[in-house]
């Protein structure tokens, strides 16, 4: 199928002379055969909106449909390999944008780092030769591709922070490059206090404008790029925790989160959070009760012996009542998330291990195990052989 020749669309007969439809014909394509089918008939007039259109779409249908999924995790390195020779032709003359997508694009298709070594180093150097020609958010979009796909780009980002305190300085930059910045350099664990300075400078500015989800992501990664706790982060934190009742499961998620990864939450704090949590979390999604346990599990903080860490069982409990009532409707990654969250929990003594939770989670994964992909399986693995409960199944 992912080599089917035979697969058109009504655009194709003009796309040789139209590149605004040969575009058109990469963005519609409905099948990972169907793309790859107009890569192999256009691929002599492929430009770089049209490599970075087909990276995109192609992590797209991935993403969405579990049986193209599969069909491009088996056949992934042979099937998308004229697709690479082509973007990797066109890597000096890709602009800044493009070179994201295509990185982000390919991370996201499942690509092994085996094969997506030459294309990344490519794009790499390509994006360093031409980095005085990006603005912040070129800068961004590159800085955000490359971490995002897993790929150690430590020299790109070094360069990036000897030229970006300046521009941020001399720019007014909205608030979507800030945050993308602050989560690209963050999640690279990329030092760069002068960077971290010229952009809290900025944010400082838009804090009554930041959504709740914003807000979370500066909380999460300011301090990892600044190096230290900032005063920043410090302020954003109290105001989160004075909006408690008002934040839904994704913001308490990313307040845990920021606050248990970033800074020194106090027993106080989690409390708090723990009770939010335990009253309101039947109207949270699964993905965010999932998040939300394995954000407290990850916790630095440990409750000494003369605190009270019944609020956090109590939301441990609660959780795991709500895993198990939910089994059969969780995704592949929440199947994975919810034991391991459980056996990191219990190492803190905030749990313990519930065999039969274990148990029937582990039914509900090999009933579905043909819809997990590899990383799926592989957090499933560990989630359920540190507990040795339903590790069998």
């Amino acid at each position: 199928r992912l080599f089917d020749s035979q697969v058109r669309r009504p655009l194709d007969r003009a796309a040789d002379s139209q590149p605004m439809q040969l575009l058109a014909t990469l963005r519609a394509a409905k099948t990972t055969a169907e793309l790859l089918s107009a890569h192999a008939k256009h691929r002599r007039h492929f430009e770089p909106l049209h490599a970075a259109a087909a990276w995109i779409n192609l992590a797209a249908l991935a993403r969405r449909n579990a049986v193209e999924r599969a069909l491009l995790n088996k056949h992934h390195a042979a099937a998308t390999a004229p697709l690479r020779e082509t973007t990797l032709g066109l890597a000096p003359a890709l602009p800044p944008r493009c070179i994201a997508n295509v990185v982000y694009g390919a991370a996201r298709t499942g690509l092994s780092p085996h094969h997506a070594e030459p294309l990344y180093a490519t794009l790499e150097e390509a994006a360093t030769r031409r980095l005085l020609d990006f603005n912040v958010s070129d800068h961004m979009q590159v800085a955000w591709g490359f971490t995002h796909a897993g790929w150690d780009s430590g020299r790109l980002l070094g360069r990036m922070a000897e030229v970006l305190p300046g521009e941020l300085r001399r720019f007014d930059v909205g608030a979507p490059a800030l945050i993308g910045l602050v989560s690209a350099f963050g999640e690279a664990g990329h030092v760069a206090p002068a960077v971290a300075a010229a952009l809290e400078e900025q944010l400082r500015l838009r804090v009554p404008y930041l959504t709740q989800g914003e807000r979370g992501m500066v909380m999460l990664h300011l301090n990892r790029v600044a190096g230290h706790e900032t005063a920043l982060y410090s302020e954003l934190t109290a105001r989160s925790m004075s909006e408690l009742l008002s934040l839904d499961g994704a913001g308490l998620w990313g307040l845990t989160k920021s606050i248990s990864v970033s800074g020194s939450p106090t027993s106080s704090e989690l409390s708090a959070i723990a009770r939010e949590v335990h009253a309101r979390g039947r109207g949270f999604q699964s993905v965010h009760l999932a998040a939300i346990a394995t954000a407290f599990a990850k916790s630095k903080h440990v409750y000494d012996a003369h605190e009270d860490c019944e609020p956090v069982r109590q939301m441990f409990r609660f959780i795991g009542e709500e895993a198990f009532n939910r089994r059969a409707e969780l995704t592949p990654a929440e199947l994975g998330a919810f034991p391991r969250a459980f056996c990191l929990a219990a190492e803190l003594g905030y749990t313990v291990v519930d065999a039969a939770l274990f148990e029937a989670l582990a039914q509900a994964a090999v009933a579905a195990l043909d819809r997990f992909s590899a990383r799926d399986m592989a957090q499933l693995a560990m989630a359920h052989s540190c507990s040795g409960l339903g590790a069998r199944q």
